[in-house]
């Protein structure tokens, strides 16, 4: 019997049937909430991703913690398209993979002549982590050209 009313469970129940809706609806949301990680992805080594955030926090940020795995992806131009949502290709940007139906991880799509480039994606990540959002126009002291060289991008 349904626990709301005296409805058989072969029956519809207006709110165990809503629930069911509404937890499928959530499954299929988070199965098409972004791609599968790419094969060629290979996580960034934790100290070199540690060292990243230490600039992020030396710039006067609040630690991001725990600091959350970042992919890389050495993508092409066409896979960039995809993968960042722009044409022509950005240098590189930072996206959601799906390494299970409901995990996903930051993903940094580099170009193949930049692979370091996922150091630029790291602060971005970080930037979400603890603002809330990216500084595209890279204002904040994170972007200085102490901070930039400190964390190891151009």
């Amino acid at each position: 019997m349904c626990p709301h009313d005296a409805v058989p469970l072969g029956a519809w129940c207006v709110q165990c049937g809503a629930w069911r809706a509404f937890l499928l609806a959530a499954l299929v949301m988070a199965l098409a909430g972004c791609k599968n990680l790419p094969a060629a992805a290979y996580p960034v080594h934790p100290d070199d991703l540690a060292a990243v955030h230490d600039v992020w926090v030396s710039v006067g940020h609040k630690p991001c913690l725990p600091i959350p795995a970042l992919f890389v992806y050495v993508a092409s131009d066409a896979e960039r398209v995809e993968w960042c949502d722009r044409d022509p290709p950005p240098g590189a940007c930072l996206a959601h993979a799906r390494v299970r139906p409901m995990r996903r991880v930051w993903l940094a799509v580099v170009p193949p002549e930049d692979p370091t480039a996922w150091r630029h994606e790291a602060l971005h990540m970080f930037e979400a982590c603890v603002l809330g959002g990216h500084d595209y126009y890279h204002s904040g002291p994170q972007w200085t050209d102490a901070a930039r060289r400190d964390a190891g991008i151009p």
